[in-house]
């Protein structure tokens, strides 16, 4: 049985160059034929805070077909006090 590795790694527009460089450089790696195992890499940053470094992350993931985006919408006031109770709750 193969089984799917999930990595997440939040607020990555907080990140200097050589992070970025180590994830682009293991991105290429998982997508790789000679990958272990398949991985999932799912990177979150906010869209109004992206640097050129990050800028230009994105655009070597999207260059080499690396990535599929998601663009999420903000929660709406009420929806931040659902989830607030449902966590505290």
């Amino acid at each position: 049985m193969v089984r799917l590795l999930q990595i997440v790694i939040e607020d990555i527009h907080w990140c200097d160059d050589t992070s970025l460089e180590f994830l682009l450089h293991f991105a290429r790696r998982i997508a790789s034929r000679n990958a272990p195992q398949p991985v999932l890499l799912l990177l979150t940053y906010r869209s109004d805070e992206v640097h050129p470094a990050l800028q230009h992350f994105l655009a070597e993931l999207d260059r080499a077909r690396l990535a599929t985006e998601l663009n999420l919408g903000r929660l709406a006031a009420v929806e931040v006090g659902e989830m607030i109770r449902a966590i505290f709750s």
